[in-house]
């Protein structure tokens, strides 16, 4: 079964294995806003595409321990909920757990990341770019106040950080992206 357009296959196992993924730690009340979809919904839509990389070569898949990993990180991430909403905790078990695939990714997958600078009214003169190790940029933004918040290729890249204003130097500095999502503060420097 093709699930998306990157192909990803979909697996079975005649042995079941249960993930059960709590939205909330026990006695915490879940977040999220009226008729909007919530922070654990949208991380667990999220993990099911977060992939992460084998190295004993079987590329890159998501298995049932790396959902629930996923979920976890991507409720803390704070590229995916807004920033006025609490840290919300996320509780996982599990039972019969031999880390068995869902999915398996052909292919390099994306990785949500959030980029921003300290200190932060640096933001709102930075133009970013996002190159891979060839040079080739796969994403980029003009200045705005906010944290930029997009997807690129997972693995190492160049973040390019350029200033339209003020006493900030530009720079350039080398990022990792892993799935499910990545955070990275650049630091600068007047000049």
């Amino acid at each position: 079964m093709k699930s998306t357009a990157l192909g990803p296959s979909l697996q079975t196992s005649y042995y079941p294995e249960q993930l059960v993924a709590y939205s909330t730690a026990p006695g915490e009340v879940a977040r999220g806003r009226s008729a909007e979809s919530t922070l654990f919904t949208r991380a667990c839509l999220k993990a099911l595409f977060s992939p992460e990389y084998r190295a004993d070569g079987k590329g890159w898949r998501v298995t049932i321990t790396s959902i629930g990993n996923a979920i976890g990180q991507l409720m803390q991430w704070p590229g995916l909920r807004p920033l006025d909403t609490p840290v919300q905790q996320c509780v996982t078990s599990s039972v019969n757990v031999r880390d068995g695939v869902i999915m398996q990714f052909p292919d390099r997958p994306q990785a949500s990341f959030q980029f921003d600078t300290a200190p932060t009214d640096a933001l709102g003169t930075a133009a970013w770019a996002l190159a891979d190790l060839c040079g080739h940029q796969v994403a980029s933004r003009m200045p705005t106040p906010d944290p930029w918040v997009d997807a690129g290729p997972a693995g190492e890249g160049d973040l390019h950080v350029s200033f339209t204003d003020g006493p900030y130097s530009t720079t350039t500095q080398r990022v990792w992206l892993l799935p499910p999502c990545s955070q990275h503060t650049v630091r600068v420097d007047a000049s």
